[in-house]
């Protein structure tokens, strides 16, 4: 039916929000809702601390949210959610599942949220871990299509809007998967030479076109894809000469993020996500 994704500083009243608003879908409409956060599957605060430690809490966080999406259901994903690629990947995963999706943006002072942090005592994070996260922290934008319908409330607020966010979880257009979530005919065997061989023709075909032309903008790719065929996309690159060391490092994210989220896909449906991805997280 549909995902929220809530997004937040560390210690801002996430979880606070959250179980008003399950009150509120469950007294208005009774409606099946289903919490996914740290806590429901076992990721301790320790696991921050370290990135070693961080990336498989994060991945546990998104296979748990997909297992849990359903069209009689709504989901809400309780977590920090710092990460824009991690929200895109929520996105993703909802549009295949035949949700809605909305974005909970929480908001309170930095001040606020390290005095209840330290409040917390044993509960809460370490100070290095807890000003880490807040550098990291990746706000939600309206601009971006996967953080919207993006409904931001603060700490002070006395209630949420709910008539937003029950239109934005109910009643707004259902956006159908496209060639970034279909599943398709590619043998399974060959997914991960294809994922490596397409997002370094990506990489390449960014390269190319910035040593044309470093304006920026919505940009035109021609990309080269397996058995000599190509596939053209329309990109939007920032107008500054992007290093390949920073594309090979959101190559490597890309990877390990959708190796085992699909085991099928095109050759065009990978450089399509590949794309999208990249500018995300170049703009």
């Amino acid at each position: 039916m549909a995902l929220v994704t809530v997004s937040g500083y560390p210690c801002s009243g996430k979880s606070t929000r959250v179980a008003e608003l399950v009150r509120i879908l469950q007294e208005q409409q009774a409606l099946e809702v289903v919490i996914i956060s740290d806590e429901s599957i076992h990721i301790s605060r320790d696991a921050y601390d370290e990135s070693r430690s961080e990336k498989p809490a994060r991945a546990a966080l998104l296979s748990a949210v997909v297992r849990a999406l359903r069209k009689d259901r709504i989901v809400i994903c309780d977590a920090m959610n710092y990460i824009k690629s991690l929200r895109y990947q929520y996105y993703c995963a909802a549009r295949e599942a035949g949700c809605r999706t909305c974005t909970l943006n929480v908001v309170a002072p930095i001040n606020r949220c390290r005095a209840w942090n330290i409040a917390k005592g044993d509960k809460g994070y370490l100070q290095a871990t807890f000003d880490n996260l807040l550098q990291r922290y990746e706000e939600p934008s309206y601009a971006t299509r996967w953080d919207t319908p993006l409904i931001v409330v603060s700490d002070e607020d006395a209630c949420l809007p709910v008539d937003k966010i029950m239109s934005a979880l109910t009643t707004a257009t259902l956006k159908p998967p496209t060639g970034a979530v279909l599943p398709t005919s590619v043998p399974s065997g060959d997914y991960l030479h294809l994922l490596e061989t397409v997002t370094q023709s990506v990489i390449t075909a960014i390269i190319e076109a910035q040593a044309i032309d470093l304006s920026g903008g919505s940009t035109k790719l021609h990309v080269n894809l397996s058995h000599g065929q190509q596939t053209l996309l329309e990109v939007n690159l920032p107008s500054i000469k992007v290093p390949p060391s920073k594309m090979h490092r959101l190559k490597r994210q890309f990877t390990i993020l959708n190796r085992q989220s699909r085991k099928d896909c095109s050759a065009e449906t990978i450089a399509s996500m590949f794309a999208d991805y990249l500018a995300s997280n170049l703009l």
